[in-house]
């Protein structure tokens, strides 16, 4: 019988239900079409998100983003692994060159939209007091810190942005000490993973002062690039194998309920009525 090729095989892995893949598979794999359709489900939540017409709410579209983070903190990592095993280091100048044209053209043409809109046409006069003063941090790509300022935060023209001003910080700091300082060290790299995940998810303890301010979505990222340091070591692959399954339909919907608007309100009602009921449950 001829021989799958790495790709074939593990291909063939995906689309033959009860064939897990195994590890040389998911070794030789470039591209992940599962996660295409994983995708389709937060965007449809950051959508619902957007719309703002009230029919969404309970949804907690906003979800949505926290598997964005996750997703693009494992697919940066492993691509990095898959280039640092093959060509010995990961090429850092070719990589942010390809993020700044795939990222910089489209951002800055949308804040030109709005500049010209709002400041040029004055199409929303009501925005201008908010929008002038966070120019700034929009046009030196710091739209994070600009959707943080003062009351206007969360309703500025192209607040969106907010993400994008996240990963690309999480790009050019985790790539650097991943791949070059910690280049083709494992354990130091997931030491340092789990250490930066802790300081990004407690930082309201040791830096109060930045209140608001994202800086738990750089825990989600992490958790993401993780992910990818597990795979690519056998006995990390094995683990994620056989407790994936249970932890992805355990976890993801105990974290949906507890996110969802509908489901708070429905928790905090069970709790705040019917604590003798419970009582007697348990």
């Amino acid at each position: 019988m001829a021989q799958l090729s790495p790709s074939r095989s593990s291909l063939a892995a995906i689309l033959s239900p009860g064939v897990p893949l195994s590890f040389p598979g998911y070794k030789a794999r470039k591209y992940l079409p599962e996660l295409d359709g994983l995708r389709a489900i937060p965007i449809f939540m950051v959508i619902t998100v957007h719309m703002a017409d009230g029919v969404w709410h309970w949804l907690n579209g906003g979800f949505g983003v926290t598997v964005f983070f996750v997703l693009s903190g494992y697919l940066i990592t492993m691509l990095g692994l898959r280039e640092e095993q093959q060509r010995g280091k990961m090429d850092m100048r070719a990589f942010y060159t390809r993020r700044v044209f795939r990222i910089f053209p489209l951002y800055y043409l949308v804040l030109g939209v709005y500049v010209f809109l709002i400041l040029g046409v004055k199409i929303a006069p009501d925005k201008i007091p908010g929008f002038a003063p966070a120019l700034p941090f929009f046009i030196f790509y710091f739209p994070e810190v600009a959707t943080h300022m003062g009351p206007h935060g969360g309703l500025l023209p192209f607040y969106q942005a907010w993400s994008l001003g996240i990963e690309e910080k999480f790009y050019f700091f985790w790539l650097a000490l991943a791949f070059l300082f910690l280049r083709a060290r494992s354990w130091p790299r997931r030491t340092l993973t789990a250490l930066l995940i802790l300081v990004f998810i407690f930082y309201i303890y040791w830096a109060p002062w930045l209140g608001a301010y994202r800086v738990q979505s750089y825990a989600l990222i992490l958790l993401g690039a993780m992910l990818a340091l597990l795979l690519e070591e056998p006995a990390g692959f094995a683990f994620m194998q056989r407790f994936a399954g249970a932890m992805f339909y355990l976890v993801l919907p105990v974290w949906f309920l507890c996110n969802s608007r509908i489901s708070r309100r429905a928790i905090r009602y069970i709790f705040t009525r019917h604590t003798g009921f419970l009582s007697c449950c348990f």
